[in-house]
């Protein structure tokens, strides 16, 4: 009899380990599928969906108060955070501004605001992502910030991708087309 207490006393570490992993898997998967319906849009953006329709089907989930879990789930952040620059983009072309106007627009504001928090919120769990940081860059270009923040945005992006091509070659067209222009 005495054995099998110990036995007990041996597989009662792994039995809290697994309910622990048991815990934290079902928290992340209720987490992952208030966003799942969101995740397919989102990659469909980054191929280059753009339709106008889709800033009605957006606006409840952006206006939504999306509580960010303690632990970076990078894929939420960054679904969030390419749905809420596509927003943006959306309310741009929605009230038909152009560059030099955007700035009167308080709701397209309101959306780059959105965008470049949700960008930030990726940035602090992932900071070696190029393309999130080439993305902070065109937020701040467009915001209006300081050009020497929008060159540090664009540096990172540099130091943090600088050969993945589909990053590198819309980041050179951006500082050709908009930093330097000829």
């Amino acid at each position: 009899m005495p054995t099998n207490d110990i036995i007990v006393i041996h597989k009662l570490p792994f039995l809290i380990i697994w309910l622990l992993v048991l815990t934290i898997s079902a928290s992340t998967f209720a987490q992952n599928r208030q966003h799942a319906d969101y995740v397919q849009l989102a990659e469909d953006v980054r191929y280059g969906r753009f339709v106008l329709g889709d800033l009605g089907r957006l606006a409840p989930y952006m206006k939504t108060k999306h509580s960010l879990p303690e632990t970076c789930n990078s894929q939420t952040r960054k679904t969030l955070a390419v749905l809420a620059l596509y927003v943006s983009d959306l309310a741009a072309q929605n009230a038909e501004v152009t560059r030099r106007d955007e700035q009167d627009n308080l709701w397209v504001q309101y959306y780059r605001a959105q965008a470049m928090s949700r960008v930030r919120n990726v940035l602090t769990c992932a900071p070696l992502d190029g393309d999130m940081w080439f993305r902070l860059s065109i937020l701040s270009f467009i915001l209006n910030l300081d050009r020497k923040q929008t060159e540090a945005f664009l540096s990172w992006s540099d130091r943090t991708a600088p050969h993945e091509t589909w990053i590198k070659n819309h980041r050179d067209d951006f500082v050709r087309s908009y930093l330097n222009p000829k």
